[in-house]
C-alpha cells in the first residue's frame, strides 16, 4: 500500500506536465490558425514554454524520427539565424524572422504526450471555415455589411486577414483569413472520411477567400481527388463522368472561360508587381553573385521593380527564401519539405494529406506562407502524421487482422 501511494505521488508531476503541455499546444495552435500576426503574443509565449518542455528530450535517447525533426529544427534554424545575423548585424530582427524553424522541435513532445494533434487542428480549421462563411452570409443577406462588420474588420486591421468588396475581386468579395490555405488539410480530411458536408464547408470558405490561387487550386484538387484518389471505384467513375461533362459545357458555353479570363485580367496588376519582385531579385544576384550561394540574411533588402522600393519580405516565397538563406540552405529546406511526401507516398492512408500539402506548397509560391509559423505548423503536422500517426494506425490495423 505504501509503495502504491508513493507511485501515485510520483505520478502527479508528470500529470501536471502533461496538462501544461496540452494547454500550451492548444494555445499555440489556436494562435497559429486565428492570429498568425501574433496580435496578443500568445503564439510566441506558448511556443517558448513548449520549447522549454522539449529540452529534456535532447538529453534522452531519441528514435530516428524524433532525431530528424529535433535536429533539423534546432541545428538548421540556428545556423541560418546566426548566419543572417553575421551578414546583417541585426540580432533581434533575424531571430524574429527565423524562429519559425524551431517549431519542428515540438515533434517528440507531441508524439510522447499523446496530444490529439489531428483532431484539434482540424477542429480549429473548421471553426475558421465556418467563421468565414458566416461573415459572407451576413453580408449577402444584408444583415451586416462586410465593411461594417467589426469582428472581421478587426482581423483585417490587426493584419490577420484581408477583407474587401468590389468588381476588381474574382467573386466580388474577399474574406481572406491569412491561414486559409491550411484549410486544405480539413478539406481532404473530410473527403477521406466521406464527411461531405464538412468538405463543402471547407471548399466554400476557400472560394470565399477571394483569391485566384485558393479558388482554382481548390477546384482542381477536389476534381483530382474525386476522380483518382476516392476509395470507392463507383464514385470515382461517376466523378470522372461529371468532371468531363462539366468541362465540355464550360468549353461549349464560353461564358465561364470569359469569366476566368476577366478574373485574370483584373489581377494583372498583382502579377505585374510579382514580376517586378523577381526582376529585382535576379538583378540583386547579378550584382552580388556570391550572395546566391551564401544568402543575404532574413531581414536583408533588395530593390523591387514591382513597388519601386526596397523590400525584405515579398509574396514570392521560394525566390525570397533562396535570396535570404542562399542555395545550400535553400536546397536543404526543400529536402525537409520532401521527406513527408516520400514517407506518406508509401502508405495509401496518407494520399489525402499529400494532396493537401501540395496544394499548400503551390499556394505558398505567391504568398508569404512558406518560412512562417503557419508553414512550419503544416510541416510539423505532416511529419507527425507520416512518422507517428500512420505507423500507429498501421500497427493497430495489423493487430486487429492478427487477432481477427
Amino acid at each position: 500500500m505504501e509503495n502504491l501511494l508513493i507511485g501515485q505521488v510520483n505520478r502527479k508531476p508528470f500529470v501536471a506536465v502533461k496538462q501544461i503541455t496540452d494547454i500550451c499546444l492548444l494555445v499555440f495552435l489556436f494562435s497559429v490558425v486565428f492570429f498568425p500576426n501574433d496580435t496578443f503574443n500568445t503564439k510566441i509565449v506558448s511556443l517558448g514554454i513548449l520549447l522549454l518542455l522539449t529540452i529534456p528530450y535532447l538529453f534522452r535517447p531519441l528514435t530516428a524520427d524524433e532525431s530528424i525533426t529535433v535536429w533539423i529544427g534546432l541545428i538548421y534554424t540556428s545556423i541560418v539565424i546566426i548566419f543572417s545575423i553575421a551578414l546583417t548585424g541585426d540580432v533581434m530582427g533575424n531571430i524574429r524572422a527565423g524562429y519559425p524553424g524551431y517549431i519542428l522541435m515540438l515533434y517528440p513532445l507531441i508524439k510522447r504526450s499523446g496530444f490529439r494533434f489531428e483532431q484539434w487542428l482540424i477542429l480549429l480549421l473548421k471553426v475558421l471555415a465556418v467563421f468565414t462563411i458566416a461573415v459572407a452570409a451576413l453580408d449577402v443577406l444584408h444583415i451586416v455589411d462586410l465593411t461594417q462588420n467589426r469582428v472581421i474588420m478587426w482581423f483585417a486591421q490587426s493584419d490577420n486577414a484581408m477583407v474587401g468588396k468590389g468588381a476588381h475581386l474574382p467573386i466580388g468579395i474577399m474574406i481572406f483569413m491569412k491561414t486559409s490555405p491550411m484549410m486544405f488539410l480539413g478539406l481532404f480530411y473530410s473527403l477521406r472520411r466521406k464527411q461531405y458536408i464538412s468538405a463543402l464547408v471547407f471548399f466554400a470558405a476557400l472560394v470565399l477567400s477571394g483569391t485566384r490561387a485558393n479558388m482554382l487550386v481548390a477546384i482542381a484538387s477536389v476534381v483530382f481527388y474525386m476522380c483518382c484518389l476516392e476509395q470507392s471505384r463507383r464514385l470515382r467513375r461517376i466523378s470522372l463522368v461529371v468532371a468531363v461533362t462539366v468541362g465540355l459545357i464550360v468549353i461549349w458555353d464560353g461564358r465561364i472561360l470569359d469569366f476566368l479570363y476577366d478574373m485574370f485580367q483584373r489581377k494583372a496588376g498583382s502579377d505585374s508587381v510579382r514580376s517586378g519582385h523577381l526582376k529585382g531579385i535576379l538583378e540583386f544576384w547579378a550584382q552580388n553573385p556570391v550572395a546566391f550561394f551564401t544568402g543575404s540574411g532574413f531581414i536583408s533588402e533588395f530593390y523591387s521593380y514591382g513597388t519601386n522600393t526596397y523590400l525584405s519580405n515579398i509574396e514570392l516565397s521560394y525566390w525570397n527564401l533562396l535570396r535570404q538563406v542562399g542555395l545550400v540552405a535553400f536546397l536543404f529546406f526543400i529536402a525537409v519539405l520532401v521527406v513527408p511526401v516520400i514517407g506518406l507516398s508509401k502508405r495509401s492512408a496518407g494520399n489525402h494529406y499529400i494532396l493537401a500539402y501540395l496544394c499548400y506548397l503551390v499556394i505558398a509560391y505567391t504568398n508569404p506562407f512558406l518560412y512562417s509559423s503557419t508553414g512550419f505548423t503544416v510541416i510539423l503536422f505532416l511529419y507527425w502524421y507520416c512518422f507517428c500517426e500512420v505507423r500507429k494506425n498501421g500497427a493497430e490495423n495489423n493487430g486487429k487482422k492478427i487477432h481477427g
